[in-house]
């Protein structure tokens, strides 16, 4: 390789690490100003669909939709066919809201702010009795292994369970097995 090839290769990683440095100190500007600002309603309520609805919990594309009311159920999924009569992914209406609305909630999600307030709205649902109420549906309605597991690791978090260590053996006094040992060893001296 050339002593001018190698030039522009280190030119391009320098470059490179100098924007990827912008980069990082604009996401960290944008957190700084994040972090003053409060919630707006429709922040709000993505939040609350994506930690508390039943349906969309986790979901932050059908989340974004519903709390930004991008109305996506309603869009043309009629995709445009290709040369062979194939469909072409991504040329619905359907297919660009899916997209914008993944993209959106996604990075709601990195949001700090947004990651807060999730984590206020999980703690809020994650209660004792809503614990035990949980266990009782289980027990009645059969084990579900992963749930009873997640049960049994919050009530071991809280303090709820306590471990106790049962050791089976023989019980044996240690000051009368000190005291033979030690006769032993003054007979053993005594006999020498």
């Amino acid at each position: 390789m050339s002593v001018e090839k190698k030039k522009k290769q280190v030119r391009k990683k320098t470059t490179r690490n100098k924007t990827n440095r912008k980069n990082t100190r604009k996401e960290e500007n944008n957190n700084e100003n994040i972090v003053g600002e409060k919630l707006t309603e429709k922040q709000k309520l993505f939040c609350f669909h994506f930690i508390c609805n039943d349906v969309l919990r986790g979901n932050a594309t059908l989340c974004y939709n519903e709390a930004y009311s991008k109305d996506l159920y309603n869009k043309d999924q009629t995709r445009k066919l290709d040369e062979e009569g194939k469909e072409i992914y991504g040329t619905s209406e359907y297919d660009k809201c899916y997209n914008s609305c993944s993209v959106s909630g996604s990075n709601l999600l990195r949001n700090i702010k947004i990651q807060q307030e999730n984590r206020l709205l999980l703690n809020s649902l994650l209660t004792d009795e809503k614990v035990d109420s949980r266990l009782a549906e289980i027990i009645f309605t059969g084990a579900n292994k992963d749930s009873l597991n997640a049960i049994k690791e919050y009530n071991k978090i809280k303090g709820r369970i306590e471990e106790k260590l049962s050791i089976n053996g023989m019980m044996v006094n240690l000051e009368d097995e000190d005291e033979k040992i030690y006769k032993k060893i003054v007979n053993k001296n005594l006999k020498g």
